[in-house]
């Protein structure tokens, strides 16, 4: 579906685009701290494109995208950018232009991601020859020296620099048992918040409203019988079960999002209480799991016609 609209010439928006993205990746690289979460917006330029024009216009900023990745950090980094946020965003913005429901529009982003990564990481391991597990055992190792050093002075004694150095090696350990589920949650959020962002850019008065999203009634007992395995079960089927089950969790945490959201808007609170509402969710976790709890128990209790039954836009 292409959307023609005045100002600048296809080619020109097609090619800023392909900057933008690629400048919001490449920040992930110079400043690692800011930059990361910049690197998570990096597909909705390339959304906005494909939303536009359409796909072709989509492929067109990705390959500018490729060619400035390529340019300045190299064919590596550019290989994950183009797997990991890159063709992912321009099948999203397809996705969404063809208005499909917000677990279609952002399943597609978390299965090209997911896969698409695989097959980077694979082709990269082998050319460096070693295998997949040992670059991903590589990364971990790499992420908790990063964290030693970070840490370091921060122990004061010798019982202190043991408890923190076991810390560490626990936490790398569960970082690499959890990794597939935690790339594939941290996926289904970069989808999510790009979802919400090209929304409020494209004004789309025909979509689907988000906020009355609701994931399929099936999937919760993919989320209780993920939870049984990762509490009760034990070596390999725990391990899948805790990958699941932060993945379906995921979910779930959005569409209680989008149960908070619509009483936001039903009810017409201040956008400065939203706005609160909303840090206080994302810095206190017993709070992300209670707005995870809401988004399980609407399939039963349905709270956003129990809470706001009068919408107002």
């Amino acid at each position: 579906m292409t959307r023609k609209t005045a100002g600048r010439p296809p080619v020109v928006e097609n090619a800023a685009a392909g900057v933008a993205s690629a400048a919001l990746f490449l920040l992930s690289l110079w400043a690692p701290a800011v930059g990361f979460g910049l690197a998570l917006m990096s597909p909705l330029p390339l959304a906005w494109a494909a939303w536009k024009r359409g796909p072709t216009a989509g492929l067109v900023a990705l390959a500018v995208a490729g060619g400035a990745a390529v340019l300045v950090a190299g064919p590596a980094a550019t290989a994950l950018y183009v797997a990991q946020f890159g063709g992912p965003g321009v099948a999203f913005g397809f996705f969404e232009g063809a208005r499909r429901p917000a677990h279609q529009v952002v399943g597609v982003y978390v299965f090209l991601a997911a896969t698409g990564s695989a097959v980077a990481v694979t082709g990269l391991a082998w050319a460096g020859g070693t295998t997949p597990a040992a670059w991903l055992t590589a990364t971990v190792a790499e992420t908790r020296e990063t964290l030693a050093r970070l840490l370091e002075g921060s122990a004061t004694d010798p019982a202190t620099a043991a408890a923190l150095a076991e810390g560490l090696d626990r936490t790398a350990e569960l970082l690499r048992r959890l990794f597939p589920g935690l790339f594939v949650m941290v996926s289904v959020l970069t989808g999510w918040m790009n979802g919400v962002a090209l929304r409020r850019m494209a004004k789309d008065p025909s979509a689907v409203p988000w906020i009355e999203w609701r994931a399929p009634a099936g999937w919760i007992w993919g989320l209780l019988a993920a939870g049984f395995a990762a509490v009760l079960g034990t070596g390999p089927v725990r391990t899948v079960g805790w990958n699941v089950f932060l993945v379906l969790a995921a979910v779930y945490f959005l569409q209680g999002i989008a149960v908070v959201q619509h009483l936001f808007v039903t009810r017409g609170f201040p956008v400065f209480v939203r706005a609160l509402a909303y840090v206080i969710v994302f810095v206190q976790f017993p709070v992300m799991v209670l707005v995870a709890g809401i988004g399980a128990f609407d399939l039963w209790f349905d709270f956003r016609a129990r809470w706001a039954r009068t919408p107002q836009a």
